[in-house]
C-alpha cells in the first residue's frame, strides 16, 4: 500500500509500507491536512507525518493512492497505472474529522444501507390553484417494501409550508418486482397556493428505486 503527494509535477513526499490489503477486505483511510503537515491513517492508526508547507495547497496538488507489490510507477499516464492492484470501491470525502469511534468498513459502502431518506422535489408552478394532487410512480423493490409504512409520499401547493401524505396503492404488478404506485390527495386543506412540490420518505434500512414518478392536479 502506498500514497504519494505531487506538486506541480514532482514528487514530494513518496509513503510505502508493507500492510498487506487482502481480496474483498475494506478498510478506513484518513489524510488529515493541519497547517503545513499532511497525517496518514489506516483504521485510526497514524503511518505518517509529513511537512508539505505552509504555501502548499493541498487541493489543487495531486495525490496517489493505491495498492501493489511494486509502486515504482511514475507520473500517471507514463507506465503502469496509478492503481496497482485492485480497488473496487473508494469514496473521498474532503472536510471529515477523525473520531475515535470510527468504524471500519466490512463490505463495499455501495452494498451499505441508510436507515433512511428524505427527498424534496424541484418546485413546480400550477396553472391553478390545485384541491387534489394525482401521483403515479414506477417502483423497484430490491427488498419487500410495505407502502405507507417503508415508503411515504406527501406533496404540498404552499412552497413547503403544509405537507398532505399520501395513502399509496399498487395499480399494478408489472412484475415480481417492478409496481406501478399509485395516490390521490386532498390538498384543499392546505395553505391556498399554487407553488408544488412532493417529499418521498424512506424507513426501517429497506432497499429499492424509484424509477420515475409523474403528476397531474385539478
Amino acid at each position: 500500500m502506498f500514497f504519494e503527494y505531487w506538486l506541480n509535477h514532482v514528487k514530494s513526499l513518496y509513503y510505502s509500507s508493507e500492510f498487506v490489503i487482502n481480496l474483498n477486505e475494506y478498510h478506513w483511510y484518513a489524510f488529515i491536512r493541519t497547517g503545513a503537515y499532511v497525517d496518514f491513517y489506516l483504521d485510526g492508526i497514524s503511518y505518517g507525518h509529513w511537512d508539505i508547507g505552509l504555501s502548499t495547497d493541498l487541493y489543487t496538488s495531486l495525490s496517489n493512492f493505491g495498492i501493489g507489490i511494486d509502486p515504482s510507477w511514475s507520473w500517471p499516464g507514463v507506465g503502469d497505472s496509478p492503481v496497482k492492484g485492485q480497488i473496487d470501491d473508494l469514496i473521498f470525502k474532503v472536510g471529515d474529522k477523525i473520531y475515535t469511534d470510527y468504524i471500519v468498513p466490512t463490505q463495499a459502502y455501495s452494498n451499505l444501507l441508510v436507515p433512511g431518506f428524505t427527498m424534496y422535489s424541484v418546485n413546480q408552478i400550477f396553472s391553478i390553484v390545485p384541491s387534489v394532487v394525482e401521483i403515479i410512480l414506477l417502483l423497484e423493490e430490491i427488498d419487500s417494501i410495505v407502502l405507507n409504512t417503508d415508503l411515504k409520499l406527501s406533496v404540498s401547493r404552499d412552497n413547503k409550508v403544509t405537507y398532505t401524505e399520501a395513502i399509496l396503492n399498487v395499480q399494478e404488478d408489472i412484475t415480481s418486482t417492478l409496481k406501478i404506485v399509485t395516490a390521490s390527495i386532498d390538498v384543499s386543506s392546505q395553505l391556498s397556493g399554487s407553488d408544488f412540490t412532493y417529499k418521498l420518505e424512506s424507513f426501517n434500512f429497506k432497499d429499492f428505486k424509484i424509477r420515475g414518478i409523474g403528476v397531474s392536479y385539478k
